[in-house]
């Protein structure tokens, strides 16, 4: 199934003013009417804050979160002299959503709170549960895995209140994917993603639920189905929404990821620089996206061996760091970043000690089985591998694999390539056998359609380099095959 953009259209219907709810990746619906509660003279207000938040919502959607948050900032006053408490709770999910998208997190989670809270005194379920599913989606991403497993209690009570209603579930299903995706329950997500797909009733229903799974298909390593998924999504939501939507940012910061593992490094950066503008246009020039779009833009550069572009990524992504906070998952990907380009940066003893402080936080933080712990300790095992240090790197890149193995397999791609680093660094050490082990499970793990480019390239080279004396045909053949893959410098500039 491929990403369809007349469904997208469809989706966000016939005027931009006034998108509906299938358009927005977190529902926002007029789920109450005020039920005879209040008298009829309050109904004219009602329509003109309820048409405020249509706008506020549909500027968001298209790029333009801080004119809707001041829309939505302007409404709240008003809101809040109605008899009915369920409009000020539809103005405050807004306001929170709104403060979400700028950054403002204390502001954003004050105002879903204070929503739920008024929205569970009046027994108004539907309300609570918007509110409910936005504290999950936030909660999750920030990894807080227990909190998330409350809130997920109790809105199931609301959902049950509400007898059992299926989109509902849906809609909790999906953010309970989201969290088991960040804690890097890959499985968990998948089922949860799964469930909630079998509950899909609209075009655009089945369009997210490809996009989550292209997201799982990434995480495991499977970059060339990743890449279809994402490809579709970055050509029809700017075609739909508007090159600057912060939708079409995080649309082409996705496609980004996977032409990093492809090994496209100028389509990766192409893809940056489009989410940049994006992100810059909508949010402005102070954001913690731009951080990630930096240190993402320095992750690629430094697997394709070039350091000091990587290391001029990572300073600017410093720069807005200072002038933003940050949450904690954007906290350790900047800590980890610093730390494994500090392989090439710092003497080694300094280096290590740094790379092991970072990793102690987000263990702290994200638990012993987050995929942040596997992968800083791949990316630095694979830093110290280019600078030389084998002995060093084969800790390391054996302590990543184990963890890869545990939570995605042992024969998913990125497990694997893991594995075919370690055996390079085996190969440098001199253990020969270890190294063809490795050597020899990674690539008939690997194939093109998985990405890697460098690493199989690396691996084919080491393998071949074994096989000189016993086997000059296939160690040929090897080479053959690894001259084909693309090329990366062996060393930086720093590491010679």
């Amino acid at each position: 199934m491929t990403a369809d953009a007349g469904v997208l259209r469809a989706a966000v219907g016939a005027t931009r003013d006034l998108p509906p709810i299938e358009a927005c990746a977190t529902p926002a619906r007029y789920l109450t009417e005020s039920h005879g509660l209040v008298d009829p003279e309050w109904r004219p207000k009602i329509n003109r804050i309820r048409e405020a938040l249509a706008k506020a919502r549909a500027m968001r959607l298209l790029g333009r979160e801080r004119d809707g948050y001041v829309l939505v900032t302007e409404t709240l006053p008003p809101a809040r002299d109605i008899p009915d408490p369920s409009v000020v709770v539809e103005v405050l999910l807004e306001h929170a959503q709104g403060a979400q998208s700028l950054a403002e997190m204390d502001e954003a989670w004050a105002s879903v709170r204070e929503a739920v809270r008024l929205a569970t005194g009046v027994n108004n379920h539907a309300l609570a549960l918007q509110g409910l599913l936005t504290m999950i989606s936030w909660a999750g991403s920030e990894g807080d895995a227990e909190t998330v497993r409350l809130l997920v209690e109790i809105a199931s009570g609301h959902i049950d209140a509400l007898g059992g209603d299926e989109d509902q579930r849906r809609q909790l299903l999906l953010r309970q994917g989201y969290a088991e995706r960040i804690a890097g329950n890959y499985d968990q997500a998948e089922e949860a993603w799964r469930e909630a797909s079998k509950l899909s009733r609209r075009p655009f229903d089945e369009l997210v639920d490809q996009l989550n799974l292209g997201m799982i298909a990434g995480d495991r390593g499977h970059w060339g189905a990743a890449n279809v998924v994402m490809q579709a999504w970055a050509e029809l939501v700017p075609d739909v929404l508007g090159p600057q939507a912060s939708l079409a940012a995080q649309a082409n910061y996705n496609l980004s990821l996977c032409r990093c593992g492809l090994g496209d490094l100028p389509g990766a950066l192409e893809a940056l620089d489009r989410a940049d503008t994006a992100y810059r246009n909508a949010l402005g020039d102070d954001h913690p996206q731009l951080v990630v779009v930096h240190l993402t833009a320095s992750a690629c550069l430094l697997r394709a061996g070039h350091v000091d572009a990587a290391s001029e990524q990572l300073d600017a992504a410093s720069s807005v760091a200072t002038r933003v906070e940050l949450g904690a998952t954007d906290q350790a990907f900047l800590a980890n970043t610093r730390a494994v380009l500090a392989a090439y940066e710092q003497p080694l003893d300094a280096a290590i000690g740094e790379v092991e402080r970072a990793i102690e936080r987000t263990r702290s933080r994200f638990g012993e089985r987050s995929p942040k712990i596997a992968a800083v300790e791949h990316e630095f095992g694979a830093a110290l591998l280019m600078r030389g240090a084998a002995t060093q790197a084969v800790s390391y890149l054996r302590r990543a694999h184990e963890r890869y193995t545990d939570s995605l397999g042992p024969h998913q791609p990125r497990t694997a390539a893991v594995q075919a680093e370690l055996g390079v660094a085996y190969a440098r050490m001199g253990d020969r056998g270890a190294a063809r082990l490795a050597l020899d499970a990674a690539l008939s793990d690997l194939s093109e359609e998985h990405g890697y480019p460098w690493v199989r390239g690396d691996a084919l080279r080491a393998r071949a380099r074994l096989l000189e004396l016993d086997d000059p045909e296939a160690a040929l053949q090897d080479r053959i095959r690894a001259e084909a893959l693309i090329a990366r410098p062996p060393q930086s500039e720093r590491a010679e």
